[in-house]
């Protein structure tokens, strides 16, 4: 992500600009330095209960008249919800919980709770702020769990 890095090496290498651009430290580097740390705690989840749905259900959906996209939409999807539930609820609870990646990405231009935080008990010496930052992280953290827990067990129409 540095100006003499490999993405912009790719990009110039291309044609696709003439000097580097700045990616380091931009609301970019921290979507995709992101993306790329929790994507496998996302398709693991996912790709754990897709592999576990017998293939017969989408035959017998096919045999009965359903459409690739239509089975897909009526069987494979319901039934992998589970997996969808818990993969949300690790990737939101590891991102909202990241220190180290908005760290080194973004610096200090883009606060997140996690580094809110930190800053209060090391740099602010202000105790109240970081304990009323961690009790809101630690209220949503209790949100995320209760309502992981109930799409997860179906409960949602109760």
């Amino acid at each position: 992500m540095r100006s003499h890095g490999v993405v912009n090496g790719v990009l110039m290498t291309l044609h696709l600009t003439h000097a580097p651009i700045r990616l380091l430290f931009t609301q970019f580097s921290l979507i995709s330095g992101a993306v790329n740390i929790f994507l496998p705690f996302m398709i693991l989840p996912i790709y754990t209960v897709v592999a576990q749905i017998d293939p017969i259900l989408t035959e017998a959906a096919a045999t009965l008249g359903a459409s690739p996209a239509r089975a897909f939409m009526r069987v494979v999807a319901p039934l992998s919800l589970p997996g969808v539930v818990a993969g949300v609820s690790i990737v939101f609870s590891l991102s909202v919980s990241a220190y180290v990646v908005p760290t080194l990405l973004m610096g200090e231009s883009y606060p997140t709770l996690a580094t809110t935080i930190a800053r209060a008990f090391l740099l602010l010496r202000d105790p109240a702020l970081g304990s009323a930052a961690g009790a809101i992280l630690m209220a949503i953290g209790l949100v995320v769990v209760v309502l992981s827990r109930r799409f997860g067990e179906g409960d949602v129409g109760r």
